[in-house]
């Protein structure tokens, strides 16, 4: 399943395609580098589309993300983000009343012009404003998703 998300006549959807080096079993115990997935993201600015598969979160990092989806619907107003240890795909928040406004910012390989260096001052963003529910149905689609692969135990900190 994917998770999907539509703003005007922008989009961004995450499907978690597998473990990177495809070893469930070393992944379940936390082995090095068997935690990262592969994840395919397809995503539109309108007149751009691209897609990629990278490895640019760990099973625990996407359901970190799911948690911190969820959480941005729990206040009145504020802001926040998400960032992973590979910095490929950050997102960033401000809500308020009813909506949220949630940034996706691209870069190295997930950048639509596929650039392989990390350049903070010019990543490729997509703003979608959104009500809460639809935030709440993309964290749900992902959640579905990411049912194949266990949440790790212990979890990392929160941010």
């Amino acid at each position: 399943m994917t998770a999907r998300l539509e703003y005007e006549n922008r989009y961004l959807a995450l499907t978690a395609v597998g473990y990177q080096f495809d070893d469930p079993v070393r992944a379940d115990v936390g082995m090095g580098d068997a935690k990262w997935l592969d994840v395919k993201v397809a995503a539109s600015d309108g007149s751009t589309t691209w897609e990629r598969i990278e490895a640019c979160f760990s099973d625990g990092e996407l359901h970190d993300l799911v948690g911190w989806l969820r959480a941005l619907g729990s206040g009145d107003s504020g802001d926040a983000s998400f960032e992973a240890v590979e910095p490929s795909l950050q997102f960033k928040a401000i809500w308020g009343a009813g909506y949220v406004r949630l940034n996706a910012l691209f870069n190295l390989e997930l950048h639509p012009d596929g650039r392989h260096h990390y350049d903070m001052t010019d990543p490729k963003v997509l703003s979608f404003e959104l009500p809460r529910s639809a935030v709440e149905r993309f964290a749900n689609a992902l959640e579905n998703d990411l049912s194949r692969f266990p949440k790790p135990r212990g979890g990392r900190p929160e941010r």
